[in-house]
């Protein structure tokens, strides 16, 4: 009887290894550029969300909505669009003047300065049971800042403050004979009832 002939190709002999299989030559540097490709993408959208939300002129910003300022290293503050919402500690624009020099309200509200012109007065958006360092009342460009309730004070004229109960649509908190009261009228009615920080001595 006979065979059709085998149509493929013998293989190696027992006890021969198979030659090496070649790898594409273009297919390192592809992975690679798409690699490249991806971080530049991610990076160009995390730019294009921080330039969005960068406050640099009064016009970025409408009285009701929220900022966070952080301070720079060139002892400036920065201030950014934020969720009135969020974890973060931020502020209400309270109110907004195109004009330089311009006072707030009270000595109570923050106040941030443009180059350009323009100044925006701020309410701290403070949230019930968190500690804050208050500035001087006599330094309108300061900032309140978000401290850790065992943090010890840099200064006496900086002192680090409970806030004890947060009270909307009021400006005349009911707050306990050990507790002091402070409100915002602007940009729209709150009241707070602080005292020292438990761990900070009075």
């Amino acid at each position: 009887m006979t065979y059709p002939p085998n149509p493929y190709p013998p293989g190696p002999p027992p006890g021969v290894p198979l030659p090496p299989r070649r790898s594409h030559p273009f297919r390192a540097p592809l992975v690679a550029l798409a690699v490249i490709v991806a971080l530049a993408v991610a990076i160009a959208v995390v730019f294009a969300i921080t330039a969005r939300t960068l406050v640099t002129d009064v016009d970025d910003v409408s009285a009701g909505e929220c900022v966070r300022v952080t301070t720079t290293g060139e002892g400036t503050v920065r201030a950014r669009t934020a969720d009135c919402d969020s974890e973060e500690f931020t502020f209400y624009v309270a109110s907004r003047s195109s004009a330089s020099g311009v006072r707030c309200a009270t000595n109570d509200y923050s106040r941030i300065s443009f180059g350009s012109g323009g100044v925006l007065c701020l309410a701290p958006n403070w949230r019930a049971g968190h500690c804050y360092e208050v500035p001087r009342a006599s330094d309108p460009e300061a900032t309140y800042r978000e401290r850790g309730c065992a943090t010890p004070s840099s200064d006496r004229d900086h002192p680090i403050l409970e806030i004890t109960k947060r009270l909307d649509g009021t400006s005349d908190p009911d707050c306990a004979a050990s507790e002091a009261s402070v409100s915002f009228a602007l940009p729209r009615p709150v009241g707070y009832c602080y005292a020292p920080a438990s761990d900070i001595p009075a």
